[in-house]
């Protein structure tokens, strides 16, 4: 068996910290089938987050969200608090809508408001349209792909300086792997993703996140 073992010179305080991937969801939320409660549901998926940083594409950073269990009326407990991220993804008020989005809600610890269209915005005036070519399933499940594969390149700058060969394929084309952009607010690095070609993230995939 691997061990370490770790020694000091005097009696010294030491202070251990861990974490793990989180399998089970922590709280439960009561919603109807109605579609806007639905949307009212999904929203507190971002409650589990652990941090809205790149460094949410590590498994144990995302928290497992909660549960839905179909009831009367909407009951979201007291204490689910999402994140304030600045992100909304409006979307038609049904149930398919909601469901295919559910997933870029979670990862991005959106807001969800009901539009005829579906798009993601956010507070400082950037708007992408999630109704592409591809049609809406597609453009959410490639929104969701690339964001996640920028966020595997960008967190080599943060907690962990990782070798990782996509950020040495996408660099020479690529602002978003810059330090700067590990900290500033996700609606800005949203902008900055969005704007790069999606072929890199369809044929170039980090595995591992």
């Amino acid at each position: 068996m691997d061990q370490t073992r770790i020694e000091f010179d005097a009696p010294t305080t030491v202070a251990v910290g861990a974490r793990s991937r989180h399998e089970r969801p922590a709280a439960t939320v009561t919603t109807t089938t109605d579609p806007m409660d639905m949307l009212a549901a999904i929203e507190t998926f971002g409650s589990a987050l652990k941090t809205t940083d790149p460094e949410r594409s590590y498994p144990t950073l995302r928290g497992h969200p909660p549960a839905l269990e179909l009831g009367d009326s909407l009951d979201i407990p007291e204490t689910i608090t999402r994140p304030e991220t600045g992100i909304t993804l409006e979307l038609p008020p049904t149930l398919s809508a909601a469901f295919v989005a559910a997933p870029l809600a979670y990862y991005l610890g959106a807001s969800l408001e009901p539009a005829p269209t579906p798009r993601l915005t956010t507070d400082d005036g950037f708007e992408y349209s999630l109704s592409g070519p591809d049609g809406y399933e597609r453009t959410v499940e490639q929104t969701l792909k690339q964001l996640f594969f920028f966020d595997c390149v960008t967190r080599t700058e943060g907690y962990y300086e990782l070798d990782l060969h996509e950020r040495r394929e996408i660099e020479p084309s690529s602002i978003s792997t810059s330090p700067r952009c590990t900290t500033v607010r996700s609606p800005n690095r949203w902008r900055r993703i969005s704007t790069f070609p999606t072929n890199w993230s369809r044929t170039t995939f980090p595995s591992g996140g």
